[in-house]
Parts: C-alpha cells; sequence; structure tokens
C-alpha cells in the first residue's frame, strides 16, 4: 500500500500567537520530581518549522513530547507552549531534524505520533523515541535507560521517565521495524556481502559508533536515491 498524498499550500505564514497553530490547549507542565525527561531529549525547545491544518509556519519553537505524543509549540521562547492536534500535523522541524506524522501520511501500521526521519529516498529510515513514567530504586542515570546522562540526577528520586527507541525502514508503504543492527543488513541480502565491505572501508564496523550515526550512514552506503526524490518529501509535500 502506498501514501495517501497530502497536497497542502506550502507558503510560510507569518506567525502570531493569535494564530490558529496556537491555539490548541496548552502543553502539559510535568512536576519536577522524576528524573529523565518526557521529552524526546533533553536539548529543550528548539526553532523549526511546522505543517499545520494545511499551513506551514515558520520561525516557531518545537519540542516533541515523548510520553504523550504530542509536539509543542511556541511563537517565541517567552510564551508558553500548546500542543496543537497531532491529527493535523503532517510534518515538523526541529533543530534541523525532520519528523513526520506517519498516520497522517496513509502509513499501514504506524502508530499515533511522530517520528524522525534519518534518511529518505526512495526507502526511507526512520527513529521513533517513546518515553514512559516508571517508579523504581536504583540508578537509572543511562543512556539506556533515561536517554542520556544527567549531571543534576536525583538519586533520591524514584520516579523516572524511561525511554524506548526503535528504527524502522519503509519501502512500498511498508514499515517494518529493525530488531537490531544486523536487521537492516538482511534488508540488503544480495549485496549484503560488498556492503559489508563497504562498511569496513568507511569504519562503521565497530560496536563503539552510536545508532543514530550507525543506521544512516549504513543506508547511505546501501542506497543511492537519497536527495533525488525523497518519498516522504513528496508525500508531506515539502520541509525546507
Amino acid at each position: 500500500m502506498g501514501f495517501v498524498l497530502m497536497l497542502f499550500p506550502c507558503g510560510a505564514q507569518n506567525v502570531s500567537g493569535q494564530d490558529a497553530l496556537f491555539r490548541g490547549k496548552m502543553s502539559d507542565r510535568y512536576s519536577s520530581n522524576f528524573n529523565g525527561t518526557p521529552y524526546w531529549d533533553a536539548e529543550g525547545f528548539m526553532p523549526g518549522s511546522i505543517l499545520y491544518n494545511g499551513k506551514r509556519y515558520d520561525g516557531v519553537y518545537i519540542n516533541v513530547d515523548a510520553a504523550l505524543c504530542e509536539v509543542n509549540v511556541k511563537p517565541s521562547p517567552e510564551i508558553a507552549a500548546t500542543s496543537p492536534d497531532r491529527n493535523q500535523v503532517s510534518w515538523f522541524t526541529r533543530g534541523g531534524k525532520r519528523f513526520v506524522n506517519l498516520q497522517y501520511l496513509g502509513v499501514e501500521g504506524a502508530r499515533e505520533g511522530f517520528y524522525e526521519v534519518l534518511f529518505d529516498g526512495n526507502v526511507s529510515l526512520l527513529k521513533r523515541v517513546d518515553k514512559f513514567l516508571h517508579k523504581d530504586t536504583g540508578n537509572h542515570n543511562t543512556e539506556g535507560m533515561i536517554g542520556y546522562e544527567d549531571s543534576n540526577y536525583q538519586h533520591d528520586v524514584l520516579s523516572f521517565f524511561k525511554i524506548s527507541t526503535e528504527y524502522l525502514y519503509l519501502k512500498d508503504g511498508e514499515l517494518v521495524k529493525l530488531k537490531n543492527r544486523n536487521a537492516l543488513l538482511n534488508m540488503y541480502k544480495s549485496g549484503k556481502r560488498e556492503l559489508k565491505a563497504r562498511m569496513a572501508s568507511g569504519g562503521l564496523r565497530g560496536r563503539g559508533i552510536p545508532d543514530d550515526t550507525w543506521y544512516p550512514s549504513v543506508m547511505r552506503l546501501a542506497e543511492s536515491s537519497e536527495g533525488t526524490s525523497g518519498q516522504l518529501e513528496a508525500a508531506a509535500r515539502i520541509w525546507n
């Protein structure tokens, strides 16, 4: 099954606090009595653009709530954030990174919320981050548990947001969760030996390489279509 193409006007809008984008519900304000963060990462709001209800807004500030699967938006850093209806958000950018709503684009099997685009060509590679509130004893101040190492970690606080990260491969409308790195290599069985040789030449055989570097780097070796006509870019219309 292919995409449901969403044809929207893409002209940038002048941003005002009265725009429809900012008339949604106020974003959740979490207490500080937990470790980790409910957001995609610990970087906070970043400049970006968003396509909401068919209108593109540039020059806004964006964060991603990975616990509620929502995007939070501000017209300026000083103003409180709102959470527009995610069912009306096709895509957005945050700090130069691209995110898409695969459900909105008609991808079968996609969950509610947003996916980061790590590679986009004839096939696409995506990343999904979810956060879940847990309560447990012990030290969870690790990248594998909360997503980063927090210099202000509160060892006397039991509650923490645990991170769940997935990498997914999208081809011909079929979304496949990659269980591990070898699952991506198996997508290229006919050329797997050659791909591994190119990986070795490119220094991509070591296990110390972060997933966010390894996965898109291998995709660039395996695919020659990036930068031509990305399937997600075509479906979302534009994000530049």
